[in-house]
């Protein structure tokens, strides 16, 4: 078993669960009230254009919803198999603060 998963308690990888569960369920419902909104096409060119650049934004955003729930996704395996809580690049343990704030980080601070 991996040197950080041994450091979790039962309760503590529940907690972590948890927070990685409401952080997805957010994630979710943000993507879906993106995607909720249609850009009118009517009007003059300037109100297309409006509406072509708030389209991309919408995108964009769904786009950026959607890499966070991957994120949250990959911890959670991670937390699983008992690698959470251990940089994927350098192998050296995530600073618990780190992962308080962003319980799906899985690089430490010092690496990319």
């Amino acid at each position: 078993m991996d040197p950080v998963d041994e450091t979790l308690s039962p309760e503590q990888r529940e907690r972590i669960r948890g927070l990685l569960m409401r952080a997805a369920e957010q994630a979710r419902e943000r993507e879906g009230e993106l995607g909720v909104h249609e850009p009118s096409w009517c009007g003059d060119v300037v109100d297309q254009t409006e509406a072509a650049t708030e389209l991309q934004l919408q995108a964009m955003l769904t786009e950026s919803e959607r890499r966070s729930i991957e994120r949250i996704e990959h911890a959670m395996r991670r937390l699983d198999d008992g690698s959470y809580g251990r940089c994927e690049h350098c192998q050296q343990p995530i600073d618990p603060r780190r992962l308080d704030v962003a319980p799906w980080a899985t690089t430490c601070v010092g690496c990319p």
